[in-house]
């Protein structure tokens, strides 16, 4: 054997060539080394895993264990949460992203990460007099004790005085604690103790019919033969209800006093006719038919 025989014969045995089983070449390309290749070798060293991701050693590669606000290969992108899960802001909140996380703008009366918790606005309210506040979302309510009235109780209620007028209701003003009265039916005034006089602005009956004022009302005065509408009277035998009011169908002076006066329905009105009753005469007898 030459020199030059020996020396590649040394040089296979460096690199492991024709040596028996060492594999060393060979494991490390498999990601194993050891003498009988059993050891996994640890690829995380120097791994490019992003933002704090966790690095997970594998056979000849690794694998990056993202944190739940990124994906990705190496974990590189960022998770868009308000897109992903579109419920996580709550109460019309309005969800921001932002790089790893994100965050809920609350509308007004709301707080909390998600804005899920209403915020006590009786906390800092000031009620007086000893009224009791209510919470409500963004806003909160004094409920009053008897006598007092404004957005904070802390006026006098003037209705309590009853200035209206019977039957009106009391209204009062939560800015200034002042009354308004709302009238009923034939009065008007501040106060409601002026009588509408009807019989001015027209009345209900027709042909001759008289109207006569009455405190919060009106009445009729029938003659002979007056109509009047139907919708606005009461009829009962002779006499007709107008409103609150009865009135008689009575007889005028100039007819004679056999003569009677009723209502009678006529095209749906009441008219008031006044008929003579026929009498026969004392003696007269009845004359047979032939």
């Amino acid at each position: 054997m030459t020199e030059d025989d020996h020396e590649k014969e040394r040089d296979g045995e460096e690199k492991g060539e024709n040596g028996p089983g060492t594999g060393m070449g060979k494991g490390e390309d498999t990601g194993f080394r050891g003498d009988h290749c059993e050891e996994n070798i640890d690829d995380c060293p120097g791994n490019l895993c992003q933002n704090g991701a966790t690095c997970m050693d594998r056979v000849n590669e690794y694998s990056c264990l993202c944190p739940p606000a990124f994906t990705g290969t190496q974990c590189e992108l960022d998770v868009d949460e308000c897109s992903v899960r579109p419920s996580l802001c709550h109460n019309g909140a309005t969800c921001t992203n932002s790089h790893g996380s994100y965050s809920c703008i609350c509308v007004n009366g709301w707080t909390g990460p998600d804005c899920s918790v209403n915020i006590d606005d009786c906390a800092g309210a000031a009620c007086f007099n000893g009224a009791t506040c209510i919470d409500r979302v963004g806003s909160f309510y004094c409920q009053c004790t008897y006598g007092k009235t404004g957005l904070l109780c802390h006026l006098d209620d003037a209705c309590t005085s009853n200035p209206c007028h019977e039957g009106a209701i009391c209204d009062t003003s939560p800015i200034n604690g002042s009354f308004t009265c709302s009238c009923a039916t034939g009065y008007k005034g501040l106060d409601c103790s002026e009588d509408i006089d009807e019989c001015t602005q027209g009345s209900p009956c027709e042909h001759d019919g008289i109207c006569v004022n009455t405190p919060g009302s009106f009445a009729a005065k029938f003659n002979a033969y007056t109509v009047c509408d139907a919708s606005k009277l009461d009829l009962q035998g002779t006499k007709a209800k107008v409103e609150r009011h009865w009135t008689h169908c009575s007889v005028p002076q100039r007819y004679l006093s056999r003569t009677v006066a009723k209502f009678y329905a006529h095209r749906g009105t009441l008219v008031c006719i006044a008929k003579q009753e026929r009498r026969r005469k004392p003696g007269r007898q009845q004359r047979k038919k032939l």
